[in-house]
């Protein structure tokens, strides 16, 4: 099971990539850009750089919102496998079979 500081990290790095999402995209998309000149494309580019390294949507990890869990999270859910086993047979999630382990 995750810690309160890692869940917390990792609901600080969310924030921060929600918050720099625009201007990371339209960076990214100036820099896609085949009509800009070769010394405008350096300076995005350099923008680019400059920018935080965990505004990143590629540092974030999926975790499990019930136990933290980062590891065999299912997207659908945001349950990971075990977390899953427990709520299936429990009787919550209804029309999901049960494997028995």
């Amino acid at each position: 099971m995750a810690t309160a500081r890692m869940k917390a990290r990792d609901q600080q790095l969310k924030s921060l990539i929600d918050k720099g999402f625009e201007k990371r995209g339209m960076l990214r998309k100036q820099m896609k850009d085949s009509n800009l000149p070769l010394d405008q494309k350096m300076k995005i580019s350099a923008q680019l750089q400059k920018r935080k390294r965990d505004e990143s949507p590629s540092r974030h990890s999926l975790r499990c919102s019930r136990c933290g869990r980062v590891h065999g999270v299912y997207r659908q859910f945001e349950l990971c496998r075990i977390c899953i086993r427990e709520v299936v047979s429990l009787g919550y999630m209804p029309g999901i079979k049960m494997d028995s382990w």
